[in-house]
Parts: structure tokens; sequence; C-alpha cells
């Protein structure tokens, strides 16, 4: 009778168990889907942003905008990099932190260059007048964003 008892309370734990990691699984995806639409509807308003503010003719966009979505996805994949595998929280010694600090080094010379190599390819779209607005434009995004964000914790903060 024991073992009867033992077995069940042991199915009833391991479904339990189950169920809850199915809910967490689907949280997981919600959460991933949200943060999906929430990135695609921040892209629409960045590209809307940028096409206002340099104002590109028709032309200009069919030639500026597969550069710079290009440009921008190698960026993100080196910022992803940067992040796996750029920070740290231990306490280094001289050589350790003077490799950290090479490796950091590196990766920004990396991004900037990337940056001079399609700021080249992005003057055969635009002007580089427009070239270099495009720089103040994306800093100009970027503060905004961070601003409309502080703002609604903010709110939420005070409710």
């Amino acid at each position: 009778m024991k073992n009867y008892i033992s077995i069940l309370a042991f199915l009833i734990l391991a479904t339990g168990v189950t169920a809850q990691e199915q809910k967490e699984r689907k949280e997981d995806k919600k959460r991933k889907q949200k943060s999906e639409r929430r990135d695609s509807r921040m892209e629409a308003k960045k590209i809307g942003y940028i096409t206002e503010e340099l104002d590109l003719s028709t032309e200009e966009a069919q030639k500026f905008w597969p550069v710079y979505n290009e440009f921008q996805e190698k960026m993100k994949s080196l910022n992803e990099e940067t992040r796996k595998k750029g920070r740290s929280d231990k306490d280094f010694n001289d050589a350790e932190a003077e490799t950290f600090l090479n490796t950091i080094f590196e990766r920004e010379q990396t991004k900037l260059d990337l940056k001079k190599t399609y700021f080249k390819k992005m003057e055969t779209a635009i002007s580089k007048a427009k070239v270099a607005k495009l720089y103040t434009i994306e800093n100009k995004f970027r503060d905004k964003v961070y601003r409309s964000i502080k703002r609604k914790m903010n709110k939420r903060q005070k409710k």
C-alpha cells in the first residue's frame, strides 16, 4: 500500500513539474513574440524618421536602404558578439586586464572600420551631406527612444 501511495505521489509531482515547464515555455514564447513585435514597430518608426529627416527621394531611398540595412545587420552582429564576450566582473591581474582591454579596443576599432566602410558605400546612394546628417539623425532618434522609455518608467513608478 505504501508503494502505491509513493508511486501516486511521484506521478502527481512529475505531472506538476511538467505542467510548470510547459507554462514557462509558453510565457517565454509570448515574451519573445511581444519583443519581436515591439522591435519591428521600432524599426518602422526609425525608417520613417530617417527617411523624413534626410528627405530621401524615391530613387535615393531605393539605393540607400539596402546598404543601410546591410550595415545595421553587421553592426547588430558585432554588438551581439561584444555582449557575449565583452563583459566581466572578475578581478584581473595586470596581464589579464591588458588582454581584456585590447580585445575591447579591437572590437571598437572593427566597429569604426565598419562605419567608415559603409558610410563610403552610402555616399554612392545619397550625398555626403546626407550621410553626415544620418549620423546625427541616428543619435537624435536613439535619444528620443531613451527619453520615451524614461517617461514611461517614471509614469509606472508614480502609480
